[in-house]
Protein backbone atom coordinates (compact mmCIF):
# COMPACT_ATOMS: atom_id res chain seq x y z
CA UNK A 1 0.00 0.00 0.00
CA UNK A 2 2.78 2.10 0.83
CA UNK A 3 3.95 2.19 -3.02
CA UNK A 4 0.65 2.56 -4.56
CA UNK A 5 0.16 5.90 -2.05
CA UNK A 6 3.70 7.07 -2.77
CA UNK A 7 3.22 6.70 -6.66
CA UNK A 8 -0.23 8.16 -5.98
CA UNK A 9 1.78 11.32 -4.29
CA UNK A 10 4.34 11.54 -6.78
CA UNK A 11 1.91 11.80 -9.78
CA UNK A 12 -0.43 14.03 -8.37
CA UNK A 13 2.47 16.75 -7.24
CA UNK A 14 3.31 16.42 -10.86
CA UNK A 15 -0.18 16.71 -12.15
CA UNK A 16 -1.29 19.74 -10.28
CA UNK A 17 0.39 23.04 -8.67
CA UNK A 18 -0.53 25.24 -6.35
CA UNK A 19 -0.02 28.88 -7.23
CA UNK A 20 0.01 30.23 -3.92
CA UNK A 21 0.30 28.18 -0.74
CA UNK A 22 -0.94 30.87 1.90
CA UNK A 23 -4.36 30.54 -0.42
CA UNK A 24 -4.78 26.46 0.73
CA UNK A 25 -6.51 23.53 -1.11
CA UNK A 26 -10.06 25.46 -0.56
CA UNK A 27 -9.80 27.88 -3.81
CA UNK A 28 -10.07 25.79 -7.03
CA UNK A 29 -8.30 29.25 -9.08
CA UNK A 30 -5.20 28.62 -6.86
CA UNK A 31 -4.38 25.39 -8.71
CA UNK A 32 -2.89 25.00 -12.65
CA UNK A 33 -3.05 21.40 -14.35
CA UNK A 34 -0.61 19.49 -16.71
CA UNK A 35 -2.73 18.45 -19.11
CA UNK A 36 -0.07 16.03 -20.65
CA UNK A 37 -0.38 13.99 -17.14
CA UNK A 38 -3.99 13.06 -18.03
CA UNK A 39 -2.73 9.63 -19.48
CA UNK A 40 -0.61 8.67 -16.24
CA UNK A 41 -3.60 9.89 -14.02
CA UNK A 42 -5.88 7.78 -16.00
CA UNK A 43 -3.52 4.68 -16.77
CA UNK A 44 -2.90 4.58 -12.64
CA UNK A 45 -6.80 4.71 -12.19
CA UNK A 46 -7.72 1.97 -14.65
CA UNK A 47 -4.56 -0.33 -13.36
CA UNK A 48 -5.45 0.08 -9.55
CA UNK A 49 -9.30 -0.50 -10.15
CA UNK A 50 -8.05 -3.65 -12.34
CA UNK A 51 -5.21 -4.65 -9.45
CA UNK A 52 -6.15 -3.48 -6.37
CA UNK A 53 -10.44 -3.30 -6.14
CA UNK A 54 -10.02 -5.35 -2.51
CA UNK A 55 -7.90 -2.75 -1.08
CA UNK A 56 -9.81 0.37 -2.45
CA UNK A 57 -13.13 -0.46 -0.69
CA UNK A 58 -16.36 0.41 -2.08
CA UNK A 59 -16.83 4.05 -1.62
CA UNK A 60 -13.02 4.56 -3.28
CA UNK A 61 -14.32 2.11 -6.19
CA UNK A 62 -17.24 4.37 -6.74
CA UNK A 63 -14.84 8.03 -7.12
CA UNK A 64 -12.09 6.08 -9.01
CA UNK A 65 -14.82 4.43 -11.58
CA UNK A 66 -16.38 7.72 -11.82
CA UNK A 67 -12.91 9.68 -12.16
CA UNK A 68 -12.01 6.90 -15.08
CA UNK A 69 -15.17 8.05 -16.97
CA UNK A 70 -14.67 11.90 -17.09
CA UNK A 71 -10.78 11.26 -17.86
CA UNK A 72 -11.20 8.94 -20.50
CA UNK A 73 -12.42 11.79 -23.27
CA UNK A 74 -9.22 13.93 -22.25
CA UNK A 75 -7.25 10.82 -22.14
CA UNK A 76 -8.24 10.11 -26.03
CA UNK A 77 -7.54 13.76 -26.74
CA UNK A 78 -4.46 13.70 -25.13
CA UNK A 79 -3.18 10.67 -26.57
CA UNK A 80 -3.81 11.78 -29.56
CA UNK A 81 -2.43 15.09 -29.41
CA UNK A 82 0.69 13.09 -28.31
CA UNK A 83 0.87 11.59 -31.30
CA UNK A 84 -0.52 13.89 -34.09
CA UNK A 85 -3.56 14.13 -35.47
CA UNK A 86 -2.70 15.36 -38.85
CA UNK A 87 -0.72 12.93 -41.15
CA UNK A 88 1.63 15.82 -41.70
CA UNK A 89 2.01 15.94 -37.63
CA UNK A 90 2.15 12.09 -36.99
CA UNK A 91 5.13 12.03 -39.44
CA UNK A 92 7.15 14.90 -37.83
CA UNK A 93 6.57 13.48 -34.66
CA UNK A 94 7.38 9.39 -35.82
CA UNK A 95 10.90 11.04 -37.37
CA UNK A 96 11.68 12.68 -34.03
CA UNK A 97 11.27 9.59 -32.04
CA UNK A 98 13.36 7.52 -34.74
CA UNK A 99 16.08 10.05 -34.60
CA UNK A 100 16.43 9.71 -30.89
CA UNK A 101 16.15 6.00 -30.91
CA UNK A 102 18.66 6.05 -33.82
CA UNK A 103 20.97 7.89 -31.58
CA UNK A 104 21.33 5.53 -28.60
Amino acid sequence: LRRKEHRWRKLFTGFAKMRDESKGLDDDSNFTYDTSKIPDVWDNLYYDLLSHRQYLGDRSCKIAESMVGLLQPLNEWVCLSEYGISAEEKLRIGVDVTWRLIGK
